[in-house]
């Protein structure tokens, strides 16, 4: 990961511009999981999380303390 600090103006912008990805089988399989947690929720997302990360939360709710 590159780190700035402190840039100056002149290149925000292009620090700011993400690379467009117009790969037609991504954008495929992203659209189908948007359809899928908006039919599932919950369920979906938890589905999602352990094929994508291992990992299928019980709650998804964040506890004050973790913001900070």
């Amino acid at each position: 990961m590159q780190v700035y600090d402190n840039p100056p103006r002149s290149g925000w912008k292009a620090l700011c511009t993400r690379p467009a990805n117009e790969d037609p089988q991504v954008r495929e399989r992203v659209e189908s999981i948007i359809v899928r947690v908006r039919a599932n929720g919950d369920r979906a997302l938890r589905e999602l999380a352990a094929a994508f990360d291992g990992a299928a939360p019980a709650d998804f709710a964040v506890a004050p303390d973790e913001f900070r």
